[in-house]
């Protein structure tokens, strides 16, 4: 089952880690992650804002995501300031949308809106 509206907001300076508790739609229970293929992603939204196709974030367990609790299926997607300081260009605040996907199935979305430093 995805897990929808997992919303957050931060400023593009500060380091984000988020957070991710993952439940098994077959038992209700934590999903054990061990062995499992985990991907997020972050892409713009388009004018209706709706997500476009094209990532302009990419992460994996081989860089930035992070299982913290294997059978309590809890990860971490690391972003850092480097990673987000380009993402808003002129502007003050931007809203994202980002996805995590376990073994190829969307599994959690939500949006993040990014907002510069003053």
């Amino acid at each position: 089952m995805t897990q929808t509206a997992q919303d957050d907001s931060f400023y593009v300076d500060d380091p984000r880690i988020l957070e991710f508790s993952i439940t098994d739609a077959a038992t209700s229970g934590p999903l054990n992650l061990a062995g499992k293929s985990i991907t997020w992603k972050m892409m713009e939204l388009d004018r209706y804002n709706k997500p476009t196709t094209t990532a302009i974030l990419n992460k994996s367990t081989a860089s930035g995501v992070a299982v913290t609790n294997s059978t309590g299926g809890i990860l971490q997607v690391t972003l850092s300031s480097t990673e987000t300081a380009s993402l808003l260009g002129n502007k003050f605040k931007k809203t994202f949308y980002h996805q995590l996907e376990i073994n190829d199935v969307i599994t959690a979305t939500g949006r993040l809106t990014m907002f510069k430093s003053v």
